[in-house]
């Protein structure tokens, strides 16, 4: 039976993979991980990823002023913890580069910007090396989704500056967001070519862009050849059914979380009925006995006053006399 159940799963999977597979379009986005870092992060490419950074940060740069820092092209799966899904390098002027292409899964994104430059930071130094061997470093991501609402730039630079007069503390640290849903309509420049074969889905923009520049027409040729390569394509899937996955997990725990809160708010708000009940039935029992008894106890009262006034007249007191020396009105 064991076996059967473990066959069952396994073909579900197969059948999974091979729905992503049929629906996959003929050039891959290069939004996606693996894509991204082919066409940014091999160090055959290292024209297109020299083009892209002088766009990026105003100035040129030489591919040959360019040294890879991680050159691994791909992970065997996208949940693979070792994986590498930034690209970091050096540039000839001494500037460390983190660069990352983000889609989804901004929990915590600043911070974890933070301490991406932190880290690189942090990494330079080996024991007993001097704090004047720092090199500057600059973070560079690439965002599908806005994290920055309070502005309508799609590029943003951050650096660190006095509050008030806002000069610069010093060059070691800067980070440039690159915001791909704001990018402007029908405005053309290198960085906005760039962002949008980035953001592109259509073979026709991809060709269009092409035009522009000879990096851009190389970038067309790399993810075509990327494209129809089988590993490539079967990474890509690979990455969309653990996002699948990923996505089904936190709507199950969401779910989940809510039933079970609906369910202690019942809990706890019968308690508190129950509670509020039983204190508001002794207040009213209360009040009631103490009416009732303030009623019966003038009914006594007068009955008992009725016999002594009686017994006096039966004596012959008059009856008005009576009363007054009983205090009866």
């Amino acid at each position: 039976m064991p076996v059967k159940a473990t066959s069952k799963i396994k073909l579900s999977r197969a059948a999974q993979v091979r729905r992503y597979r049929e629906a996959l379009p003929e050039l891959l986005p290069p939004t996606a991980d693996v894509i991204f870092k082919i066409l940014f992060g091999d160090e055959r490419n290292l024209d297109i990823l020299a083009d892209f950074l002088s766009a990026v940060l105003g100035f040129r740069i030489a591919q040959s002023a360019i040294t890879l820092l991680d050159p691994h092209l791909r992970r065997n799966r996208p949940d693979d913890k070792l994986g590498i899904l930034d690209i970091k390098l050096k540039l000839k002027d001494g500037k460390m580069v983190d660069l990352e292409m983000q889609v989804g899964n901004l929990d915590s994104i600043f911070k974890r910007i933070e301490y991406y430059i932190s880290d690189m930071t942090v990494r330079q130094l080996k024991k007993s090396d001097k704090y004047h061997k720092l090199l500057p470093v600059v973070g560079i991501m690439v965002l599908k989704d806005t994290i920055l609402p309070k502005t309508k730039r799609f590029h943003c630079e951050f650096v660190m500056l006095e509050k008030t007069e806002h000069f610069a503390l010093h060059e070691l640290r800067a980070f440039h967001t690159l915001e791909l849903s704001k990018l402007p309509e029908g405005k053309s420049g290198k960085l906005e070519d760039w962002l949008r074969f980035i953001n592109s889905e259509k073979r026709e923009d991809y060709m269009a862009l092409a035009q522009k520049s000879k990096p851009m027409k190389r970038a067309l040729a790399v993810l075509e050849e990327a494209s129809a390569d089988p590993r490539v394509r079967d990474e890509y899937v690979y990455q969309l059914m653990v996002e699948a996955d990923d996505m089904a997990r936190k709507d199950y725990y969401r779910k989940k979380g809510l039933e079970e809160g609906i369910a202690q708010g019942m809990v706890q708000g019968i308690a508190q009925g129950m509670a509020q009940g039983m204190a508001q039935g002794m207040v009213q029992g209360i009040a009631q006995g103490m009416a009732q008894g303030r009623a019966e106890g003038k009914a006594e009262g007068k009955a008992e006053g009725m016999a002594e006034i009686i017994a006096l007249v039966e004596k012959g007191v008059p009856l008005e006399e009576a009363k007054r020396l009983l205090g009866v009105r």
